[in-house]
């Protein structure tokens, strides 16, 4: 094997970020102290059985959560929820207060207006570097009528259609 060269945390993010991908919300909790963030890094599994995976930061503080619930829900969000994902984004912003919700059939939290909701039991979390991918077996779902996803693509916000619509905001 040859010599790995060094790539600063700064060319990662550049890098990983030159992949446009849709924006999630990942909610947990019970009522009174229900958590939220967003995740790019969500990908479908598994069709049989049904799982997915989502990736945390190991300091984020929804992460507890969810592994004391042992339950997930991942709300894929609408073009016009880039507000709730911007409410979701960074250190300690995890709370759900604003943020129209209803609970699913696993009692998590899920987002109103979200183009889909999957609602995850946890069944396996693996550390890897300064996260934890956490896969969820998919227990119940639903899937909204019409809408377009929110998209992120190096650091700012956009919209599907030709490349002159991204990015279309700067992310804070």
């Amino acid at each position: 094997m040859g010599q790995v060269p060094d790539v600063s945390r700064d060319l990662f993010r550049q890098l990983a970020g030159s992949f446009a991908s849709g924006v999630t919300a990942v909610t947990t909790g019970r009522p009174g102290n229900y958590h939220g963030m967003t995740a790019s890094s969500f990908a479908s599994l598994s069709l049989s059985p049904p799982l997915v995976l989502v990736c945390l930061d190991l300091n984020s503080s929804t992460l507890p959560v969810i592994e004391e619930t042992q339950g997930f829900a991942i709300n894929i969000l609408a073009r016009n929820q880039e507000d709730i994902s911007r409410m979701l984004a960074g250190p300690g912003k995890h709370d759900l207060g604003g943020i129209p919700i209803q609970t699913g059939r696993l009692e998590v939290p899920l987002i109103d207006g979200s183009l889909a909701q999957f609602e995850c039991r946890l069944v396996q979390r693996y550390v890897e570097g300064d996260h934890v991918i956490l896969v969820g077996a998919v227990e119940a779902g639903r899937v909204s009528e019409g809408g377009e996803p929110l998209l992120y693509f190096r650091g700012s916000y956009g919209q599907l259609g030709d490349s002159a619509q991204l990015p279309s905001s700067k992310a804070s």
